[in-house]
């Protein structure tokens, strides 16, 4: 219900500095070392091998590693491209999703687990790229909701941004619908208290 497809952005584009015709990638995630694993190292030396000035990122998060993501942005001459939004609050986060254009779930290891922000995405019809680490890559359905780039590869990350970046904006809503629908079939607390609810009865038969 929070994140959703009709999710107004409001004029969180404008804020950041966004035009109209730029593309917005965004990345949501903890800033500090517990969080280490998400990857923005990955996906700051990716977006500086992509030569095309009409995409722009949002970094949403904060935390100890910050400073160091936009030291690095600055070595990689990225200031004009990432912006880095520090914490969000629950009430704006949504926006942030509306506001995109796809989101990046880089993570390095398998302490990213499952990615919850993958699912806020397709919940709010936004296509997601996904690192292909187990946990991870069973929430997207390559080629048809998202992508899955490979572990720790700058150059295959670049890649699939450019393969998302390519697509025409209704190409890129079409996948994101059916991220929505995969979310509201499985995701759904609905769906998933039936599937626990079973599995009680399951264990205690």
């Amino acid at each position: 219900d929070r994140f959703h497809p009709d999710n107004d952005p409001g004029d969180l584009r404008a804020q950041y500095g966004i035009k109209d015709d730029d593309r917005v990638i965004l990345f949501v995630g903890g800033l500090d070392t517990p969080h280490y694993f998400k990857g923005v190292d990955v996906l700051l030396q990716a977006i500086a091998q992509i030569e095309d000035d009409t995409f722009k990122a949002l970094i949403v998060g904060d935390g100890d590693l910050r400073a160091k993501y936009e030291e690095t942005s600055r070595e990689l001459g990225l200031t004009d491209r990432v912006t880095f939004c520090g914490r969000i609050s629950d009430e704006d986060l949504p926006k942030h999703y509306a506001a995109c254009d796809f989101h990046v779930l880089p993570s390095i290891t398998m302490g990213e687990a499952f990615g919850i922000v993958i699912l806020e995405a397709l919940a709010t019809g936004k296509p997601a790229i996904a690192s292909n680490l187990p946990g991870v890559r069973s929430v997207v359905n390559d080629g048809e909701d998202g992508l899955i780039a490979q572990t720790r590869s700058v150059e295959d990350l670049a890649a699939k941004i450019r393969i998302m970046l390519s697509k025409s904006s209704a190409e890129r809503a079409e996948m994101g619908m059916k991220g929505r629908a995969k979310v509201e079939r499985k995701y759904a607390w609905p769906q998933i208290v039936k599937k626990l609810e079973a599995s009680y009865q399951e264990i205690l038969a």
